[in-house]
């Protein structure tokens, strides 16, 4: 997926919609046991897909485009803190644009189900590392 949204053949759509199968399938098989799965790498071709989304000059809410533009553009960091904090954000923003609206012709709006399987498959460490910094900062601020 990587390799064919950073090719540099084809227009952003069709980048999306050449890997919209697998993301659906990625989707559907989201519930089965997979090993190997990096943060790295999940976040990587999010960032990936976002950046192709956003290069159709799609039209959705400002604060989700702003939300999209972040994520896309921010560093990973030796966590992954910040990126998991801005999809967050956009798993909780309302409204998001969905391929079940047209669920026999693909478009390039499948980045959020990509999204969704992101998260799905991030947000426990996400959540570990809010513990852990809420933790830590309680502990250097106690008496």
């Amino acid at each position: 997926m990587c390799g064919v949204l950073d090719s540099g053949e084809g227009t952003s759509k069709d980048k999306l919609l050449a890997v919209a199968q697998d993301i659906r399938d990625i989707d559907k098989y989201r519930f089965v046991l997979e090993t190997g799965l990096r943060i790295e790498t999940l976040i990587g071709a999010a960032q990936r897909a976002v950046t192709q989304f956003l290069n159709t000059n799609p039209t959705c809410d400002p604060h989700l485009l702003n939300l999209l533009k972040g994520f896309a553009e921010v560093e990973k960091g030796a966590d992954y803190y910040d990126a998991l904090s801005l999809l967050q954000q956009i798993e909780e923003h309302h409204d998001l644009p969905s391929i079940s609206d047209a669920p026999q012709e693909p478009d390039e709006n499948v980045v959020f189900v990509l999204l969704d399987c992101v998260w799905h498959y991030t947000f426990m460490h996400y959540y570990w590392l809010v513990e852990t910094r809420t933790r830590l900062e309680q502990e250097t601020n106690a008496p």
